[in-house]
């Protein structure tokens, strides 16, 4: 069960924030007639999660204002991207998994070996690289979309 509390907190963190960093950056990008947003999510507004129906709604909006964005500035040189990342390295196991009783990291890490058609979580570094091509002239003709760093898991 997701409390009023919890839906609020998962949509301020993933959803408003998008929109307030890209309020506060998209205007001096229009000014400059170039500029890049990219968004960080997660496959599970693209997928959807079990135990995770907030974090799947928060991200799924992102997606949605991604691609209203890349629509709405790409006259300017703007564009707006989303990338999202599998389950990474480093990264705690989602809070609602805490909730389940049978989710015990062993069961965790056979998940990720079983779904990842790579067999392993993803590093950091290579959601940042992508963000990084993203961001550069080589990127520029890119915008509205998702970008899956997540090992082949979605299709799977």
């Amino acid at each position: 069960d997701t409390t009023d509390e919890r839906w609020e907190q998962v949509l301020k963190t993933s959803l408003y924030s998008a929109f307030y960093c890209t309020r506060e950056f998209v205007e001096p990008m229009v000014a400059r007639r170039w500029g890049r947003v990219i968004n960080i999510g997660g496959v599970a507004g693209i997928r959807g999660s079990k135990y995770k129906c907030a974090n799947a709604a928060a991200k799924a909006g992102v997606i949605g204002f991604t691609r209203a964005i890349a629509n709405e500035f790409g006259e300017f040189g703007v564009t707006c991207n989303h990338v999202a990342p599998g389950h990474m390295e480093n990264i705690p196991r989602p809070v609602e998994w805490d909730q389940q009783p049978r989710l015990d990291p062993e069961y965790y890490d056979r998940w990720v070996k079983e779904h990842v058609p790579l067999g392993r979580r993803g590093r950091a570094e290579e959601v940042a690289e992508m963000c990084v091509f993203l961001a550069s002239e080589k990127g520029g003709y890119i915008t509205g979309q998702s970008i899956l760093v997540n090992g082949g898991m979605v299709f799977v």
